[in-house]
């Protein structure tokens, strides 16, 4: 994923400025491909949904749930 299309996802299925949520060491250390922060990524995730782990859910299995098998896999390919 190029770093426009991770721009363009996370606005549009999160409304965030994906610039906040990029691990800028992992981006640099990767070749500039860009990476996310998962914690503070999972940190707003725990914000918006609540402690989603008690109710059985992983990261991936509540961005399924909540925006669909297909962000769900372009999040995950930024990790």
């Amino acid at each position: 994923m190029t770093s426009l299309e991770a721009f363009k996802l996370f606005k549009e299925k999160f409304n965030l400025k994906f610039n906040e949520y990029m691990d800028p060491i992992m981006t640099i250390a990767s070749g500039m491909k860009p990476c996310l922060d998962v914690i503070k990524f999972d940190d707003w995730l725990h914000e918006k949904y609540g402690n989603y782990e008690d109710a059985g859910h992983s990261m991936q299995s509540l961005l399924v749930e909540k925006y669909g098998q297909e962000t769900a896999d372009q999040v995950r390919q930024l990790v």
